[in-house]
């Protein structure tokens, strides 16, 4: 009963979630698998947990185009649902939620953010993953960034892979000109893995603009060698402190 509870949650949530995608204006090519296929919804009957339906749940799209880091943050944050250890700083009060605290695009920049990067300058280049990991950091969770060209195929499979498994949440970075889209460089939230097919399932933030879509291990790890300032791209893996 629990395990049909579950699924009917997820169905309810992702009929939900398709209904917000008829607006994204670019195709997907052929490379990546929609979400909203029928393939796509097999796939998340097999792959989905408790973490990809908390992600799905407090999914966020991007207020500008160069907030992917930001919207990715708040998703990932929104949907931990820490239950207030020492270190952990909770949600802020959200302007507009009236007394309810709530992470935002706007409030997740706090002092302590500020400090490591300015909205302005997010406004203007976005972030990149070491400056997105820090500034996840601040709000006491652990999020810990790893680069692709330091990460064989097999090893940035696994890593994510088990990091899903294992109760974490994972936001990838990765230059979208290399997996066959059109733009730059991306975060978005990986939210499941699948094993028959090999693929993640990715989130995309500028929802306005693509669905979200499976893709390929080899693909999503090719497109996050790209070097991004001093640093090539990868992911980050978020959890609770110890």
């Amino acid at each position: 009963m629990k395990l049909q509870s579950k699924l009917h949650s997820m169905l309810l949530i992702a009929c939900l979630f398709f209904t917000t995608l008829s607006f994204a204006v670019e195709p997907l090519p052929d490379n990546l698998l929609a979400f909203d296929s029928k393939q796509s919804t097999q796939l998340l009957k097999q792959s989905a947990n408790t973490n990809t339906l908390k992600v799905l749940e407090h999914f966020a799209t991007q207020q500008t185009v160069t907030y992917c880091g930001p919207a990715s943050a708040i998703t990932v944050l929104n949907a931990m649902d820490i239950v207030a250890p020492i270190d952990y700083v909770p949600a802020p009060i959200a302007p507009g939620y009236f007394e309810f605290a709530y992470f935002s695009q706007n409030n997740f920049f706090s002092e302590a953010v500020h400090e490591i990067i300015h909205p302005d300058r997010v406004f203007e280049n976005g972030m990149t993953l070491k400056q997105l990991a820090a500034a996840i950091e601040t709000w006491g969770v652990s999020a810990k960034p790893h680069f692709a060209n330091k990460l064989t195929l097999e090893q940035f499979r696994t890593m994510i892979k088990r990091a899903l498994a294992n109760d974490k949440y994972v936001i990838a970075n990765f230059l979208r000109s290399a997996m066959q889209q059109q733009g730059g460089g991306h975060h978005s939230p990986v939210a499941a893995y699948d094993e028959t097919t090999d693929r993640f399932l990715v989130l995309d933030v500028a929802r306005y603009k693509y669905q979200s879509y499976w893709v390929k291990a080899k693909d999503l790890w090719k497109a996050s060698v790209d070097l991004d300032e001093t640093h090539s791209r990868g992911f980050i893996i978020i959890s609770e402190l110890p």
